[in-house]
């Protein structure tokens, strides 16, 4: 429970679609935890303290927002592999034809 409030408080989350999951299928609480407001200070008075957006939107969102860099990281070692293979093969056959010289 003490990383799923961490998690809540950092994105500013609450349950993983709202925070009608807390209510509906955690054990049938009566309301969802502290960490579901800011500051951990659920205001009385509001008529819905708790955060709008579920955990799992803000993840895709993050995902989403950081998809084109890891696309970029992931394609430049491709090519570092490929170029790192291509220089294994000219040494090799390098090694094959001198290899009688030395």
């Amino acid at each position: 429970m003490a990383e799923w409030d961490r998690l809540q408080q950092q994105w500013s989350c609450c349950g993983v679609d709202n925070s009608s999951d807390w209510t509906e299928k955690a054990n049938n609480l009566a309301t969802p935890p502290n960490s579901c407001c800011l500051n951990n200070v659920c205001a009385k008075n509001s008529t819905n303290p708790y955060f709008n957006q579920g955990c799992y939107q803000s993840v895709r969102g993050l995902f989403y927002r950081y998809s084109k860099a890891l696309g970029g990281v992931s394609l430049f070692f491709f090519f570092v592999e490929i170029v790192g293979l291509i220089l294994a093969v000219v040494l090799l056959r390098d090694l094959k034809n001198n290899y009688g010289s030395v």
